[in-house]
């Protein structure tokens, strides 16, 4: 296993495709679940307003169950408070 797939989810594709970095610094392929809830979460906080952010958040749970919710919110979260720490 190369570097790059180390931290993607095994469908190999790191080796001969696109690769990105996650907030977290896992390097996965760009088919990689992990990287479109990352691009979701990064949708949810171009949105401009908390409350709109909030609204998002409560349909996508109500749409995915309370538990998807969550897990989006927290990763909403994670990936704000990485993009605080770069400054």
């Amino acid at each position: 296993m190369s570097a790059a797939s180390a931290g993607c989810l095994g469908c190999s594709r790191c080796e001969d495709g696109p690769v990105v970095t996650l907030h977290d610094g896992r390097v996965v392929c760009n088919y990689c679940p992990d990287y479109k809830q990352e691009c979701l979460a990064r949708h949810v906080l171009s949105l401009p307003t908390i409350e709109q952010r909030r609204e998002f958040l409560a349909s996508w749970g109500r749409k995915h169950g309370n538990d998807a919710g969550l897990a989006l919110g927290d990763l909403v979260r994670s990936v704000w408070k990485a993009g605080r720490a770069r400054g």
